[in-house]
């Protein structure tokens, strides 16, 4: 079997070491930009390439190959798997050059509005903290999340006092990309 390695490049930004991903256990998106290199194979080699929305890339050899939920190791295997026959004893290397999380949007009375990266599994509570907490003048009571689902519009509310006080912990729930947290003032 044709040695391998893999790496994960992360973006410096404001976000607390608590909330970044594992090296290895990340899984791709669109977006996404890697790096695939071929061992004495330039040709096969691609320096940058991004996700596409699609969840594809596009390789010599390779074809289309979707990415998206992958590790940065399945997709060296994949891609292995599919130059075998082109290359004896492919060595590929993947890299995660640039992660580009999903997002969420907080906007009003917190710290740091604007979108926020969601690099794993964050709840309302968790989120209120990537954001630096609130401003003076927020309303902590008055937080609405807005949620598109099945072409509709959902809108949930969250309060923050209750929750950070074990109550109603039901509105605690997950944040998910493209979700609009509104803090009113």
């Amino acid at each position: 079997m044709a040695a391998v390695s893999c790496s994960l490049l992360q973006n410096e930004d404001p976000i607390p070491s608590s909330a970044r991903v594992v090296p290895g256990e990340y899984r791709l998106g669109p977006a996404d930009l890697l790096s695939i290199v071929v061992w004495k194979q330039p040709e096969l080699s691609v320096g940058q390439i991004p996700v596409r929305p699609d969840g594809k890339i596009s390789l010599p050899l390779v074809g289309e190959l979707k990415v998206a939920g992958l590790t940065a190791v399945e997709i060296k295997e994949a891609i292995t798997e599919r130059i075998k026959e082109y290359v004896t004893e492919p060595n590929v290397t993947v890299i995660v050059l640039q992660v580009n999380y999903p997002l969420a949007f907080v906007i009003g009375e917190v710290n740091r509005p604007g979108p926020v990266p969601i690099r794993q599994d964050t709840t309302m509570l968790q989120l209120m903290s990537l954001v630096g907490g609130f401003s003076p003048f927020a309303d902590k009571s008055h937080i609405h999340l807005l949620r598109r689902e099945g072409g509709k519009e959902i809108r949930m509310r969250f309060n923050y006092g209750q929750v950070a006080n074990g109550k109603h912990m039901e509105q605690n729930v997950i944040v998910k990309p493209g979700d609009v947290i509104v803090v009113d003032d």
